[in-house]
């Protein structure tokens, strides 16, 4: 149990490093951002209490505003699943926000699906 919530502080940690780092510096054809720090939310145990996992995923979006500087955008966007909708506000053209919100859920998938499956092998072969 302790292993546990080491483990979800190690991830939580290490996924803003690697957002803040890594991640937001990357920027394919100047529309899609991966945005793999949303992949704690997804870990969590599917029987955690919503209002933990909406205080962690507010609380990891205000984090990774604070190191961007960017104004509660992450923390919305991880609050309320709106980043590219608050970060546009308006449709000033519909055709490159919506190409913009499926390039990176496309991205941001692709890298959560590799990363999991990482984690699968590595912990199917310590048992």
């Amino acid at each position: 149990m302790k292993l546990d919530y080491l483990y979800e502080v190690l991830l939580f940690a290490l996924l803003i490093l690697l957002q803040v780092l890594l991640f937001n510096q990357i920027s394919v054809f100047g529309l899609a951002t991966p945005f793999l720090y949303i992949y704690f939310i997804l870990k969590l145990p599917v029987g955690r209490n919503v209002f933990f996992v909406i205080i962690m995923g507010f609380l990891m979006g205000l984090i990774i505003d604070i190191f961007l500087n960017t104004p509660g955008i992450n923390a919305a966007a991880t609050t309320l699943v709106v980043l590219y909708g608050l970060e546009a506000f308006s449709l000033f053209n519909p055709q490159i926000l919506l190409l913009r919100w499926v390039s990176s859920i496309v991205l941001t998938l692709i890298l959560v699906f590799t990363l999991d499956g990482f984690m699968y092998k590595t912990f199917k072969a310590d048992e």
